[in-house]
């Protein structure tokens, strides 16, 4: 099993994802034109982290360096600034999931939908009833023969769905073997999904309790030592408090 620590170390460090939403012209499911994939490094997220880490520290400094150690502004100004900090971290760890969210869409669209384009209605039915018949398909020998006879027939609508069944019974704990040469046999005419699977199961899966853990650890700000033994709701009515930092 992965480490939740290497999963995201893994995915931010490869995975391409978009921060541009749907226009109104698009069509339900569609990419928009234009859209505009970046790499988000490892070293990048974790300098933009660092970087408010260093910044809450000098601060904390400064209050602590220019106000006596009984003082109560010395106490709210370390409340303020611990808040300030807290909802920096919020923001980014926001940022996070919506990274994470628009890397899923994107890498799924171009597995299992349109690939970008906005589809027309009879293209969104086909695919629909393609992904029905697909998921009726329990028997990997008959899964196998249904997709030489879609790429047969020049039928990649066809032939991504039985390929989304597949590769989502592929990743089954018992049984999930049985589907590998089903997701082989797709890929092998469609190199580039190959790339893309993987790039969509290395993404973290925020439903396991050890992958949720390490990443809300990415984002907490530990409180000041003067204000150990207050909860946050506590140091938020310090930081509130009408006096100079």
């Amino acid at each position: 099993m992965t480490d939740p620590g290497q999963q995201f170390a893994q995915w931010f460090a490869g995975q391409r994802h978009t921060r541009t939403r749907m226009g109104n012209a698009a069509s339900p499911g569609a990419i928009p034109e234009g859209t505009d994939l970046q790499a988000t490094t490892q070293a990048a997220v974790d300098a933009q982290l660092a970087g408010t880490h260093a910044e809450h520290t000098r601060r904390i400094d400064n209050i602590r360096a220019r106000t006596a150690p009984t003082d109560q502004a010395r106490r709210v100004g370390l409340a303020r600034a611990h808040r300030d900090a807290k909802r920096e971290r919020a923001r980014l760890r926001e940022q996070a999931l919506e990274d994470l969210e628009e890397a899923r869409f994107v890498l799924e669209s171009k597995l299992y939908g349109s690939g970008g384009h906005a589809p027309t209605n009879l293209e969104a039915d086909r695919r629909r009833q393609a992904q029905l018949d697909a998921a009726e398909l329990n028997d990997p020998r008959e899964a196998a023969h249904a997709l030489k006879i879609a790429h047969r027939n020049g039928d990649r609508i066809a032939a991504q769905a039985i390929f989304e069944r597949a590769a989502a019974l592929e990743t089954s704990i018992v049984g999930g073997a049985v589907w590998s040469p089903i997701v082989r046999q797709y890929v092998e005419r469609n190199p580039r999904a190959a790339e893309d699977l993987n790039h969509l199961r290395s993404l973290p899966n925020l439903g396991d309790a050890r992958t949720r853990m390490a990443f809300e650890a990415r984002y907490l700000v530990q409180a000041p030592d003067e204000l150990a033994g207050l909860s946050d709701g506590q140091i938020d009515q310090l930081a509130a408090t009408e006096m100079a930092d």
